[in-house]
């Protein structure tokens, strides 16, 4: 996603901020990353908010797409 916010469902997922900067909230904790900078949030955490001013990339499991989790995004 590029200069945005959206919502990452519940599944295994790292979140890399590519360029600018991100803030990733999960687990009533938020951390702000820049640019090369990656995390993990893990399933249980629940849904993660990232609020990009730049460009983020999210991976999650498979298992999580094909399950219809986050499968449209």
């Amino acid at each position: 996603m590029k200069d945005g916010e959206a919502v990452v469902p519940a599944a295994p997922r790292i979140v890399l901020c590519h360029s600018g900067e991100a803030i990733v909230a999960a687990g009533g904790e938020t951390k702000k990353m820049t640019a090369g900078q990656a995390i993990f949030a893990r399933a249980s955490l629940g849904d993660v908010t990232v609020s990009a001013d730049g460009l983020v990339v999210v991976a999650r499991t498979p298992e999580a797409a094909e399950n219809g989790v986050g499968a449209d995004r």
